[in-house]
């Protein structure tokens, strides 16, 4: 089991540092392009300073830099640049190809990351509603009509490809859930099960230490008296008579002392005096 989890986290680490490396080795490619194009009209400066050579740079290297480190907020960062690049590129052109293909492949990398692993329709269905939402608004603003319907075919493509994919790969995305279903199934049964042996270890604490820690014998009114009667009671454990001569007392007052004891203490019997008071005397 240990394996296993630690295989799958290194898979999707090795993922995550490829993407890494691909996209912004092609984010620098473009780069180099468009800047040698720039250099020739614009200066230096002022040609790196150039949108489509800043801030393509600038994207390039935080892609890079999610390579670095296994690790799932750099993994979130990946996607939220691809989910980003691609929103500002429907906006752009509602129903470009290479938008809505950055947004497919977030989703794709979502899945692979294992961003969908706990309510994954939901979770699908409001990427799809954002979706349609920054489509409508673009297809709105290109048309300078607002109609909700504008932008339907970029959607319908969208649940097109989802479904296709989804039909290729369904009996692995069946077991993917019904697998993750089954790990969080068992990590809730072992929380249970830590929490109740938690309990339980509690019990035996509050136990243990009502076995070890000394009866506050003060607070339960317990002369100086009484407390030698105590302490001979438990360390030699005598009949009255022998305790009452060890004690120099007679018999009777040695009675009265153990019932005042009793009273006190709450209990009925002498060897649960010696039980309660086993601990104040070595």
């Amino acid at each position: 089991m240990a394996s296993g989890i630690t295989t799958n986290k290194f898979s999707i680490f090795k993922v995550q540092k490829r993407i890494s490396y691909i996209v912004s080795a092609l984010g620098m490619l473009v780069v180099f392009i468009n800047f040698f194009d720039l250099v020739r009209r614009f200066p230096v400066i002022d040609a790196l300073l150039y949108p489509s050579v800043g801030i393509i740079l600038a994207v390039s290297i935080v892609i890079f830099l999610t390579s670095l480190k296994d690790s799932s907020f750099l993994r979130y960062v990946q996607l939220f640049i691809f989910f980003l690049v691609g929103a500002i590129a429907i906006l752009d052109v509602y129903n470009s190809f290479h938008g809505l293909g950055l947004v497919i492949l977030t989703l794709i990398i979502g899945f692979r990351y294992g961003l969908f692993e706990k309510k994954p329709l939901l979770k699908i269905f409001l990427f799809i509603g954002i979706i349609f939402v920054i489509v409508e608004i673009a297809a709105s603003l290109q048309s300078g009509v607002i109609r909700w319907n504008t932008g339907l075919d970029a959607i319908m493509y969208i649940l097109v490809f989802i479904g296709v994919l989804y039909t290729i790969y369904s009996n692995e995305i069946i077991y993917y859930v019904k697998l993750t279903t089954e790990a969080e199934n068992k990590l809730n049964r072992i929380e249970m099960e830590r929490t109740r042996l938690q309990n339980k270890l509690d019990d035996l604490d509050l136990v243990y230490r009502q076995l070890t820690q000394p009866a506050d014998l003060d607070s339960m009114g317990i002369t100086p008296r009484e407390m030698e009667v105590i302490e001979a009671l438990v360390v030699y454990r005598e009949r009255d008579r022998a305790l009452a001569e060890r004690l120099g007392i007679s018999p009777y007052t040695l009675k009265e002392h153990m019932k005042h004891i009793r009273d006190k203490l709450g209990v009925d019997r002498r060897d649960e005096i010696v039980d309660m008071c086993r601990n104040n005397f070595s």
